[in-house]
């Protein structure tokens, strides 16, 4: 339940003020103007929508006022438009978090572009808080070539940072970790060639390309835009678990195994593992 009114604050100056969840809120401290001074909350509707009069600028002027969606606490979640969803690790003081969604902003971060249609998502909110906030942001209104690759990124200090957490393209949503809010976007790497990976094993070798011994093994990675724009190799032993490459590698107990390998470039994008090859030992 929410109750608005006036009370006399110690200067002796009426203030407006909603009371909610136990607690009472001048409303001028959920606000971002200092040419407003509300005296008087008349009224609030089944949104939350608080009306009532106060001086702007010095001058007696009726006001309608947006509800107030975060309250102090922790863990504060709040719910936006645009499928946007802001949690807030700790909230000192209460005020209102809003999004906006639209077409113009920075020019994206390098080697990314926006989806169909390039959307900005600007969070802002007149809550104070501390810790870190989580943002996550849905893209079924948007779409992308290369959903997989999707990373967000958040401006700051006039440059976009890759805050990525987590990505759910099921549910086609993605969240970030940030300490400060301003815009976002989502954005799909322009790189979408996936990188080569070829392996040599050597050996003594035997009867039937089976090796008399210990087997070694190198992977070597390449990448349509260069060997540089390759991040990591991978390989897995008999379905085992996966194992970074570095350098040879050597296998020694007598059986027959199954080596799989692929690599990942910069961009997240991976090769497929159906590289396969038989290490017979």
């Amino acid at each position: 339940m929410q109750v608005v009114g006036d009370a006399a604050r110690g200067t002796g100056r009426a203030h407006a003020f909603v009371w909610q969840s136990g607690t009472m809120y001048d409303l001028n401290d959920l606000i971002a103007s200092s040419d407003w001074e509300l005296g008087m909350a008349s009224g609030i509707n089944d949104h939350g929508q608080i009306v009532g009069t106060g001086l702007f600028q010095g001058t007696t002027t009726p006001f309608l006022m947006s509800p107030i969606n975060t309250l102090t606490g922790t863990n504060e979640i709040v719910s936006l438009a645009s499928g946007v969803t802001v949690s807030f690790a700790t909230v000192t003081s209460p005020g209102n978090t809003v999004v906006s969604a639209g077409t113009a902003g920075p020019t994206p971060p390098a080697g990314f572009s926006l989806g169909n249609p390039p959307t900005y998502f600007d969070i802002n909110t007149t809550a104070a808080f501390t810790g870190p906030v989580v943002v996550c942001l849905s893209y079924n209104q948007i779409q992308f070539s290369s959903p997989a690759g999707l990373r967000l990124f958040h401006f700051e200090n006039d440059q976009w940072v890759d805050v990525t957490t987590s990505s759910d393209t099921t549910k086609q949503s993605i969240c970030g970790s940030v300490t400060s809010l301003s815009p976002f976007v989502i954005a799909q790497p322009t790189d979408t060639s996936p990188p080569t990976t070829t392996s040599n094993s050597f050996g003594v070798l035997g009867a039937n390309d089976w090796f008399r011994g210990p087997v070694t093994t190198t992977l070597a990675a390449t990448d349509p835009d260069g060997a540089t724009d390759v991040a990591s190799t991978y390989y897995t032993i008999d379905n085992g678990a996966a194992i970074s490459a570095a350098g040879q590698f050597v296998v020694s107990n007598e059986a027959k195994h199954i080596l799989l390998f692929w690599s990942v470039d910069k961009a997240g994008i991976r090769s497929s593992r159906r590289n396969s090859t038989s290490i017979l030992t």
